[in-house]
């Protein structure tokens, strides 16, 4: 494991940043397969440091939706994109969970 991801894990699956239109980056996610109709990939809560950050994302390995939630366990209002979201507008650092599916 480095940074809490297994080195197994060789698919880019999410990045997240801290300001809108992708900059300053906050953690990418690595999943060990791509999207698919079964797989799909998400987090139920952030923790501390990243809870209430994220401002824009993108998503890839055939990860073609975002979704975004103001709570934890996708709870909450929600924000929905494609792969390349350059803002979660009234989201912007208040996003506590996200998913994204094929």
């Amino acid at each position: 494991m480095v940074d809490g991801h297994s080195l197994n894990s060789s698919y880019l699956i999410a990045k997240f940043y801290d300001n809108t239109n992708y900059t300053t980056l906050l953690i990418e996610y690595y999943g060990a397969s791509a999207c698919s109709s079964t797989i799909s990939y998400g987090v139920t809560a952030l923790s501390s440091n990243l809870d209430n950050r994220f401002a824009s994302g993108q998503s890839f390995s055939n990860c073609n939706q975002i979704y975004v939630y103001d709570f934890t366990n996708y709870g909450g209002p929600s924000y929905s994109c494609g792969p390349n979201c350059s803002s979660f507008y009234a989201l912007n650092d208040n996003v506590s969970s996200w998913r994204t599916n094929q």
